[in-house]
C-alpha cells in the first residue's frame, strides 16, 4: 500500500509539472488568441483526466488482483484435495439397500398454484422412497394455493396442507417453523417419528434418488445439503445462463472444498435435509428458522457450526453418470434476476454480518470473508468498467484533437504493468473454470457462452449490491419487518428439464403419472409388439386417454383439447369418415377457425398425407391440437348413428334439458367414452397380432373395401375363434350407462334399449 501511495503522489507532481508545460507552450505557438485557449483548455483537461485513469487503473487492479488472488487459492485448494481424495464412497446399491427411515418433507407455498401441483405430481411420482410425508405450507388468504394442493392431495396419500396461522405473506420461516410444528404433531399422533427434515420449494425439480441419499449421509451429519443445479436453458437466455455458470461452479467445487476443509456448508434453501437431532438442538435456543430474516436457510447452518453440529456436501454421481441434485428454473429476465439477487445479498452480507459477525476457525472467517467480499469486488469490477469506458472515451478524444503525443504514460510503475499482467492471468483462469464447470453440468455448448454471461452477471451483481445496500439502511433507519420477497415461479416441462426431446413416457414420468418401473414395461411392451408409445400405454391401461393426450401435446408443442360435446353427422362434412378414420383425426368447427384433432402421433409422412388432404379439402388456416384416442375414435364409429342418440337421450334425463351441454353433460361423456377401442386396437391389446401386421392389413382392407375381419380370416394371422370372440365384443360395445349414471337402470326412462347392432369397424 505504501508503494501504490508513492506511486500515485509522483503521478500528481508530473502531472502538474506538465500542465505549467503546456500552458507556456500555449502561451507562445498559439497564433489565435481564442483558439488557443480553447486548445490549452482541452489539452489540460485531457492530460488530468488521462493521470486519474492511471491512478485508478491503479487502484482498481491491486483490489481486483487481491479478489483473484482469493479465486485462485480456492481453485488449488479443490485441486489438491482432487487429488489426494481416498474415502470410499458407497455404491448405489448400498445406499438403496439401506433400511428406511421416515423423512418430512417441508414445502412453504405462498401464491404458488401455477407449480405447485405439477411439482407435488412429480415428486410423489417419480421420488424412489416410501417412509415420507409432504407438509405444504398454506395461507388462510391463499385459496388457490390450497386448491391445486388438495388436488394432489386427493391422488398422493403422502401430501398434506398445512394452514398458517396468520395471512399471508409473513416470511418463509414462519412458515417453516409452522411446517416443522405440524411434521413433529404428526409424528406424535401417528407414532412414527421422522428422522430427517427436508427443505424445498414450489419449484423444484427433485431426483428421485435423494431421499434415499439424504436416509444415508445424514447420519454422517446433522445437515447435508445436495447440489441445485440451473436447468439447461437456451443460448439466448443470458440472464438465466448466469445461474448455469454460478450454479455448476458453486455447486461442484466451492460447496465441496468448503465442506472438506471446515465442516460447515451454508443450506441452500432447498436439497438440505436436517436430522431430528439438529432440529431439537436449534430448538433448545429458541425458534428454528429465524422468522425475521430472508435467508434463514443460510444463518441456519453457521447456528448449527456455533453449536458444535457439522455440515456435508453430498456429490453422488449415479452409475448412469447423472448428478444426484435439484434443478430449478431461475429468473431470465434482467429485473427478476436483481430482483432475486438483492434478497440473497442482503441477507448474506448485511443481515447476517450484523447476527452471525465472525467468529469460528480460519477456515471459517475465510469462507465468511468470500460470502461478503461482493461488497468490494462488485464495486471494484464496475469501477474498471468505468474507467475502461473513459479510457476509451478519453483515448478517441485525445487522437481527434491531435493531442494524443502530449499525453504522458498512462502507466509508469512496472510493477503495476505486472499486477495488469497477472489480472489477466487470473481472469483467464477464472473464466476457464466457470465454463468447465458449465460443460461438465450443462454440456459444452452452454460453455460457450460462459465468458459472455460473466460479464451480464457482474452487472447483475453490482445492481443486487446497490438494491441490498439501500434496502439495509431502510431496515436500520426505519426498523421495517421482513416479508417474504418471492419471485415468481414455473414449472419446467420435460422438453425444457431434457437436452433433446423427450419420449412420450419421459413426459409422463416427469409429470409423475408414470413410474419408473412403468417407464421400462412400457418400452419394452412396444419394443415388442412394435407399438407406438402412446398406444402401449392405451394396452397397458397405465394412463387415461387424456393424460397420454397431454403428453402427446407437450411433446409435439399443440394444444390439447376434448372432443366432449353432443355429436352428429356434420363431423365429417370436409373429411369424410374413412379419412378420419385412417389418419385417426377429427375436424371440429370452432368460433375463430377449425381445429384437427388429432388421436395419435403420426409418422412424418403420414403428417405430410394428412395436411395435404385437409388443404384439398379446403380447410384453411386450421389448428393442429391432439385428444383423447378414444374420444376420436368413439365419433368416427358412433356420430351420427342410433346408439349416441339413444346416449344422449340418457345424458338429457340425467342432467336435465337445460343442462344437455353443461359441464356436467361434458363429464359423462367424457367417461363413458374413455373406455372404447378400435378394433385393431383391441386385437394388439389382447396379443393376437402386432402393430405393424395390423396396420398392413387395415390399410390393404381400406383399398380393396373388404372388412377387415374377412381379410384377416383369409390370410389366417390370427387363430379363428381368438378372432370371432373380439369381433363379437368390439361389436356388442356400449357404453357403462348404469355404471356411470347409477340411477338410470331401466330402459324406460331411456326411451329404448341401446342398440346393439355392428357397425363398420373402426
Amino acid at each position: 500500500m505504501i508503494q501504490l501511495r508513492d506511486c500515485c503522489d509522483e503521478r500528481i507532481q508530473k502531472h502538474d509539472q506538465l500542465k505549467a508545460l503546456i500552458q507556456a507552450q500555449a502561451a507562445i505557438t498559439i497564433p489565435h488568441p481564442v483558439w488557443g485557449s480553447i486548445m490549452a483548455v482541452a489539452e489540460i483537461v485531457l492530460v488530468q483526466i488521462w493521470v486519474m485513469l492511471g491512478i485508478g487503473i491503479t487502484i482498481a487492479a491491486v483490489v481486483i488482483f487481491i479478489s483473484g488472488l482469493d479465486d485462485a487459492f480456492l481453485d488449488i485448494t479443490h485441486l489438491i484435495l482432487r487429488l489426494a481424495r481416498r474415502d470410499p464412497a458407497p455404491s448405489e446399491e448400498m445406499i438403496g439397500r439401506k433400511p428406511e427411515r421416515w423423512a418430512a418433507i417441508l414445502l412453504p407455498a405462498w401464491d404458488e398454484s401455477a407449480v405447485i401441483a405439477a411439482m407435488l405430481r412429480r415428486y410423489c411420482g417419480t421420488i424412489d422412497y416410501s417412509n415420507y410425508r409432504v407438509f405444504v405450507a398454506v395461507y388462510p388468504n391463499d385459496p388457490a394455493t390450497e386448491q391445486q394442493v388438495r388436488s394432489a392431495m386427493g391422488n398422493f396419500r403422502q401430501v398434506q396442507p398445512v394452514i398458517l396461522e396468520r395471512p399471508g405473506p409473513t416470511s418463509k420461516a414462519d412458515a417453516l417453523n409452522q411446517l416443522k410444528d405440524a411434521a413433529l404433531a404428526h409424528a406424535e399422533q401417528t407414532g412414527k417419528p421422522f428422522a430427517f427434515f427436508v427443505l424445498h420449494d414450489a419449484e423444484d425439480v427433485v431426483h428421485p434418488f435423494s431421499l434415499r441419499l439424504m436416509n444415508w449421509y445424514t447420519e454422517f451429519a446433522p445437515l447435508v445439503q445436495l447440489p441445485v443445479f440451473s436447468i439447461n436453458r437456451p443460448l439466448n437466455r443470458i440472464v438465466a445462463g448466469i445461474y448455469m455458470d454460478e450454479f455448476a461452479e458453486l455447486h461442484c467445487k466451492d460447496l465441496w472444498v468448503r465442506s472438506r476443509v471446515n465442516k460447515q456448508v451454508p443450506s441452500a434453501g432447498v436439497a438440505t435435509a436436517f436430522t431430528i437431532e439438529a432440529i431439537d438442538a436449534l430448538a433448545e435456543q429458541g425458534a428454528v428458522f429465524d422468522a425475521a430474516s430472508l435467508t434463514e436457510d443460510y444463518e441456519i447452518s453457521h447456528r448449527l457450526n456455533m453449536l458444535g453440529l457439522r455440515s456435508m456436501f453430498v456429490r453422488f454421481r449415479m452409475k448412469s453418470g447423472e448428478i444426484v441434485s435439484t434443478r430449478e428454473l431461475f429468473p431470465d429476465q434482467y429485473s427478476l434476476s436483481v430482483r432475486q439477487k438483492t434478497r440473497w445479498v442482503y441477507g448474506i452480507v448485511f443481515a447476517a454480518w450484523r447476527s452471525l459477525g465472525w467468529y469460528g476457525s480460519l477456515w471459517n472467517r475465510y469462507f465468511l470473508f468470500r460470502d461478503r467480499k461482493i461488497i468490494i469486488a462488485a464495486v471494484a469490477v464496475m469501477v474498471a468498467y468505468l474507467l475502461v469506458a473513459l479510457l476509451l472515451i478519453t483515448y478517441v478524444s485525445a487522437v481527434l484533437l491531435g493531442l494524443f503525443d502530449t499525453l504522458p504514460p498512462l502507466i509508469e510503475a512496472a510493477w503495476v504493468w505486472a499486477v495488469l499482467s497477472a489480472n489477466l492471468c487470473l481472469l483467464a483462469s477464472r473464466l476457464a473454470q466457470r465454463a468447465f464447470f458449465t460443460g461438465r453440468t450443462h454440456g459444452v455448448s452452454a460453455a460457450l457462452l460462459s465468458p459472455v454471461r460473466a460479464v451480464v452477471g457482474n452487472f447483475v451483481s453490482y445492481h443486487s449490491l446497490f438494491r441490498a445496500f439501500k434496502r439495509h439502511l431502510g431496515v436500520q433507519l426505519r426498523q421495517r419487518a421482513v416479508s417474504w420477497d418471492k419471485t415468481d415461479h414455473q414449472f419446467p416441462s420435460a422438453a425444457l428439464l431434457m437436452r433433446q426431446r423427450p419420449l412420450l413416457t419421459d413426459i409422463l414420468h416427469h409429470n409423475g403419472l408414470l413410474s419408473a418401473d412403468a417407464v421400462k414395461r412400457v418400452r419394452a411392451y412396444a419394443h415388442s409388439f412394435h407399438r407406438p408409445l402412446g398406444l402401449a400405454l392405451q394396452d397397458l391401461e397405465l394412463c387415461t386417454g387424456a393424460q397420454i393426450a397431454e403428453a402427446l401435446a407437450e411433446r409435439n408443442r399443440l394444444p390439447m383439447r376434448r372432443l366432449d360435446a353432443a355429436l352428429n353427422d356434420t363431423l365429417f362434412a370436409r373429411l369424410s369418415r374413412e379419412d378420419c378414420a385412417r389418419y385417426a383425426v377429427i375436424c371440429v368447427e370452432a368460433s375463430d377457425r377449425p381445429v384437427i384433432l388429432m388421436g395419435e402421433e403420426l409418422s412424418c409422412a403420414d403428417r405430410r398425407r394428412l395436411n395435404r388432404l385437409v388443404r384439398r379439402a379446403g380447410i384453411a388456416d386450421a389448428l393442429f391440437a391432439y385428444a383423447p384416442l378414444s374420444e376420436i375414435a368413439y365419433a368416427i364409429r358412433f356420430a351420427g348413428s342410433r346408439e349416441d342418440a339413444a346416449l344422449e337421450r340418457a345424458i338429457s334425463i340425467w342432467v336435465g334439458h337445460d343442462d344437455s351441454d353443461g359441464e356436467l353433460s361434458r363429464d359423462i361423456r367424457r367417461r363413458l367414452r374413455a373406455d372404447y377401442r378400435r378394433f385393431r386396437d383391441l386385437l394388439v391389446e389382447r396379443g393376437l397380432i402386432d402393430h405393424h401386421r395390423i396396420r398392413k392389413i387395415w390399410l390393404k382392407s381400406k383399398r380393396r373395401k373388404v372388412d377387415v375381419e374377412a381379410l384377416l380370416g383369409v390370410e389366417r394371422s390370427i387363430p379363428p375363434l381368438s378372432l370371432r370372440q373380439a369381433s363379437q365384443d368390439f361389436s356388442n360395445w356400449a357404453p357403462a350407462i348404469e355404471a356411470t349414471m347409477p340411477r338410470l337402470v331401466t330402459s324406460e326412462r331411456l326411451g329404448e334399449t341401446m342398440p346393439q347392432r355392428p357397425l363398420p369397424v373402426g
